[in-house]
């Protein structure tokens, strides 16, 4: 058996309920500027709160923008066309699984500092350096994987539980329920070996 040469750069987070207090020691040596990227409910439920934190830091937010619906190529291609893209030094992708692997699938491409603030615990893609690529009808397309994950992954346990509250309220679904039971089992095992 031939032992083969590879390297693997795991996922730097922090987790818990006031994380984003940690936003200025771990982004600003990145630079100053942030643009934040991510999906409609998700911003609805983080912004405030990761412009209240980064408001105690060096950094400034210089734009807001929705990422679109499905991750794509074409997506991609909108967000890299716009001129607060090019003016940020870094990208805070917020949301689920197609928002974080638009944002992760451009800036890492590019390679512009991104940081992720996941939303909803039904998928890995914040500490992932894989996104899932689908076609402008909404297809599967291909996974597009990366050297590296995102640079680091601001999981907010509040945020993360109140999504589960509105789960509970019937806004998700069967299957979004399963995914989040076994990323949270995965999170346990995860957190349990790193300690």
């Amino acid at each position: 058996m031939k032992l083969e040469n590879y390297e693997v750069h795991l996922p730097s987070y922090s987790i818990g309920n006031a994380i984003y207090d940690k936003i200025g020691p771990v982004c600003e040596s990145y630079g100053r500027t942030v643009l934040v990227i991510g999906g409609k409910k998700a911003l609805a439920a983080a912004l405030d709160k990761i412009k209240e934190a980064v408001s105690h830091t060096a950094l400034e937010i210089i734009g807001v923008e929705l990422y679109g619906n499905d991750c794509t190529y074409e997506t991609v291609d909108k967000l890299r066309a716009l001129p607060l893209y090019s003016e940020a030094d870094m990208v805070f992708g917020v949301g689920g699984g197609k928002a974080l692997d638009t944002v992760k699938c451009l800036c890492i491409t590019d390679d512009k500092p991104v940081f992720t603030f996941p939303t909803i615990a039904s998928n890995c893609a914040a500490c992932t350096s894989v996104s899932i690529m689908y076609n402008s009808d909404g297809t599967f397309l291909k996974p597009n994987f990366f050297v590296r994950p995102a640079m680091h992954a601001f999981i907010d346990t509040e945020i993360i539980a109140k999504a589960y509250e509105d789960h509970k309220k019937g806004l998700c679904t069967y299957e979004v329920e399963q995914v989040t039971i076994r990323f949270l089992f995965l999170l346990k095992m995860v957190l349990s070996v790193s300690l």
